[in-house]
């Protein structure tokens, strides 16, 4: 599996995680394309365990 940057990590339910670059998508009856994207724990301290959640719902963590 590929070592994860800082720049790519994200908080996500208050777990650093960062995605594994997985991505699944599905066609709604209105036209929209519904994309997830998976992710999972930046540190084994949070259990290890992979999850598909829309890319909106991460926060992206920054330097500032």
């Amino acid at each position: 599996m590929e070592q994860p940057t800082p720049e790519s990590t994200f908080v996500f339910d208050n777990t650093e995680i960062y995605m594994t670059g997985r991505k699944a998508e599905r066609k709604l009856s209105s036209g929209k394309l519904d994309k997830l994207v998976e992710i999972t724990p930046l540190h084994q301290s949070s259990g290890q365990w992979r999850k598909w959640v829309k890319e909106s719902d991460l926060y992206e963590i920054t330097k500032d």
